[in-house]
């Protein structure tokens, strides 16, 4: 049930993972009601004595697309249900509380006066630009003596590549900045890509949404469309009839100047990148943030519909042997995401396991220094190494 999924994350003070049901979310054409489901937790309610703050960061969560975007029909990636109720939480701004915010470059966040919820449309760009990204962003809306609940997603959020879809970072950058390109038309005008159902375009919209409403969700499509050449032909057609700009700015680009800058992002993506060789990818943001709440025994979640969460955790977790993997809606997943979960785990072997020690349990060298820090011995000692290790729960 809700309430149990809420109190297995919440209780936890380190790493789980959640892997979400693609073929339910497809099924229902890609909308909030179907997608990851997020705890909404009301401003009153506490678990065990205590109130607990949800974020949720995801670069799919579409704050920009439309006043409704926090809607449960309108495409997205956030089922955000209430823990008392299950309903369904409408999170557009103006709706149960939730106004809008926005920081760094390209980072849109909405938050709630009636739900401790705070929904972060995670931009990758601004994860590896600045490495106080997800701290500071959890920092500025947590309250003192709150527990701190963080679902995380992975692929375009904290890592630049989607191996379940074939995409490396090229082709990661390209969805991103397509996410804040916006097309303007001057003029009511129809647009037809390959064999798809002619759209008409009438009034502002982002340049991905106007894709994913040509696609209606044929993923072979999508696949075969983040390449430069195809980019670039899909961008020069729709400029005979639009102009296309960044979202909350007036000024406009051209294909070219797009593309000059996505070069631009990529160099400052790959120089990152390779100042730490074994991030494999993952923003250095992320493992900031991550070491903040497990000092604070907070608690964060992994949660993914890809299957590059393995990855993720071998070089993010305290103990990857004691991390608690969740898969949601398992019987109804495809072949394709049932083997290739099963391949993340045969990929890469799992580190050996942290020492142990008479008189400190299951404790390795990190959560030996914690329970020092705690000044606890013994029985009391194995109960709290048991409640912080990598397992949660």
């Amino acid at each position: 049930s809700l309430q149990k999924y809420f109190e297995i994350c919440s209780q936890a003070s380190d790493l789980l993972v959640t892997t979400s049901c693609f073929a339910e979310w497809k099924k229902g054409k890609s909308t909030n009601g179907t997608a990851k489901v997020i705890p909404a937790v009301p401003a009153d309610s506490k678990s065990r004595g205590q109130a607990v703050r949800v974020f949720f960061f995801d670069d799919n969560i579409n704050l920009s697309l439309s006043a409704s975007s926090g809607a449960q029909e309108t495409k997205g990636i956030c089922n955000l249900r209430d823990i008392t109720t299950a309903k369904y939480v409408d999170f557009s701004a103006g709706c149960n509380g939730f106004t809008c915010d926005s920081a760094y470059r390209h980072t849109l966040i909405h938050h709630s006066s009636k739900y401790n919820n705070v929904l972060v449309q995670a931009n990758i760009l601004d994860a590896m630009s600045n490495v106080d990204y997800f701290s500071s962003i959890v920092s500025k809306y947590c309250q003192k003596g709150e527990k701190v609940l963080v679902f995380m997603d992975v692929n375009g959020t904290i890592l630049w590549s989607d191996s379940i879809m074939g995409h490396g970072p090229n082709e990661i950058l390209l969805g991103t900045m397509f996410m804040f390109a916006e097309v303007r038309p001057r003029k009511p005008f129809e647009v037809t890509w390959g064999n798809q159902p002619t759209i008409k375009v009438e009034k502002r919209q982002m340049v991905k949404q106007l894709l994913n409403d040509l696609a209606k969700g044929d993923n072979d499509i999508l696949h075969e469309f983040w390449q430069r050449n195809v980019c670039e032909r899909f961008m020069n057609m729709l400029l005979r009839d639009a102009d296309l700009g960044w979202s909350g700015h007036e000024a406009t680009f051209s294909s070219q100047e797009f593309f000059s800058v996505h070069s631009g992002y990529m160099e400052s993506l790959r120089k990152q990148d390779s100042k730490g060789a074994a991030s494999h990818g993952i923003a250095t943001s992320w493992f900031r943030c991550l070491s903040m709440l497990q000092r604070g025994r907070h608690a964060i979640v992994i949660n993914s519909f890809g299957m590059d969460t393995y990855k993720v955790v071998l070089r993010s977790a305290r103990n990857a042997r004691r991390v608690l993997h969740m898969a949601v809606n398992f019987e109804s997943w495809s072949e394709r995401d049932t083997t290739k979960f099963q391949q993340q785990f045969e990929a890469e072997e799992l580190p050996q396991p942290p020492p142990r020690f008479a008189g400190w349990g299951m404790c390795g060298i990190v959560d030996i220094i914690s329970c020092r820090q705690l000044q606890c011995a013994g029985n009391e000692a194995d109960r709290l190494c048991g409640v912080s290790s990598g397992g949660g729960g």
